[in-house]
């Protein structure tokens, strides 16, 4: 893997990275008895709340990138409507004899 991808995928998930760095330090730092019981919430909730942060993120990229592809296929569909003709018949049997005319006047198979 080139370097740039890794500083890429560390600069787009820098908040979960980070949290997943704080969480291991608490740990070990609690393992040692550093961290004061009465902090253990206050770290929680921090570790929480980036990861909520992280997540929300995460979702809106991927909305960014479906909505991306949304408008790419818009255009794909509309590339491959161009020259339809759509049209509207009063009854079955103009439909059907308008079906009739087309398969009479067609010069290849459809």
């Amino acid at each position: 893997m080139k370097v740039s991808k890794i500083w890429e995928f560390v600069g787009s998930h820098f908040i979960s990275l980070a949290t997943v760095l704080l969480g291991v330090a608490v740990i070990l730092l609690d393992q040692i008895n550093l961290v004061p019981d009465k902090s253990i919430p206050l770290v929680t909730l921090a570790i929480v709340t980036l990861l909520a942060t992280s997540e929300i993120i995460e979702n809106r990229r991927n909305i960014a990138n479906l909505n991306d592809r949304l408008d790419s296929l818009g255009k794909q569909v509309s590339e491959a409507l161009k020259g339809i003709q759509v049209i509207n018949f009063a009854s079955t049997e103009e439909a059907l004899g308008y079906l009739l005319s087309k398969t009479k006047s067609a010069r290849r198979s459809i």
